[in-house]
């Protein structure tokens, strides 16, 4: 008992006399360990993918409908996406778009994804509506986790006007997400990729991409009109450029 005792006393001294010596010695000689980030191992990755809905025809009853080229293009997303396609790793496993809105055209986000839903047997989440982006956006990085975990990716298919609200809500600061979706870009892709380390997300990596379906037929980033948004919810969270120049025409 008197031994247990003895060394009992003698590391606490030794441990005092330890501390002692780290206190008093200059501080460039104390070791020190930040976190770099950088340097990490990344715990998971979680990606979103944010697309524009399919060409709508305008003055069509019922809505929502989509032109011929946008039916089209509904296919080049679903080869896009699934497997085998160039962006199908990961895998989206979620899939969202706005509900049908009688009078609107909010169901050609659905439309969109149709053909991609098919291939992967995946609902498209409607529950969504585009005056509720922000809502939308908190309910996408709260899926992260999930997301990460599992190695798969979610696609939004989206109305241009609430886009950048939507891109600005998920953390994006990037110059793409600042300004308005032009009114004829129906071929612009944005990818955001977020890393989880030691328990938190990393602003998300932004990457612009392009369908390139058609030759970008629609003209795409070289004919930028913005027409279509004023007035609607989350608009104003973009810079608007020369508002009331007439549309160039299209191509057919």
């Amino acid at each position: 008992r008197d031994f247990v005792r003895k060394r009992t006393h003698a590391l606490t001294v030794l441990g005092v006399l330890c501390c002692f010596v780290w206190a008093i010695a200059p501080s460039q000689q104390r070791r020190s360990f930040p976190i770099n980030f950088a340097e990490q191992e990344p715990d998971g990755t979680a990606v979103i993918y944010v697309v524009r809905h399919c060409d709508k025809v305008v003055n069509v009853t019922p809505a929502p409908i989509c032109t011929e080229r946008g039916e089209m293009r509904a296919n080049h997303i679903a080869r896009l996406f699934a497997p085998p396609g160039p962006w199908s790793s990961p895998t989206p496993s979620h899939l969202f778009g706005r509900p049908p809105v009688e009078g609107y055209f909010s169901g050609r986000d659905l439309l969109l994804l149709w053909p991609l839903a098919h291939h992967l047997k995946v609902f498209v989440n409607d529950s969504f509506v585009a005056d509720h982006s922000d809502v939308l956006a908190r309910a996408l990085l709260q899926l992260r986790r999930r997301l990460a975990d599992s190695h798969t990716s979610a696609i939004l298919s989206w109305d241009h006007c609430q886009i950048p609200w939507l891109l600005q809500e998920l953390g994006c600061r990037d110059e793409i997400c600042q300004r308005c979706w032009g009114d004829f870009d129906f071929d612009t892709v944005v990818r955001l990729s977020f890393t989880y380390y030691n328990g938190s997300w990393s602003p998300p990596g932004i990457t612009r991409l392009s369908e390139d379906f058609d030759g970008c037929a629609f003209g795409c980033t070289s004919e930028q009109v913005y027409r279509t948004c004023p007035g609607e919810i989350g608009w104003d969270r973009c810079q608007i450029q020369d508002p009331y120049s007439p549309p160039k025409p299209i191509r057919p």
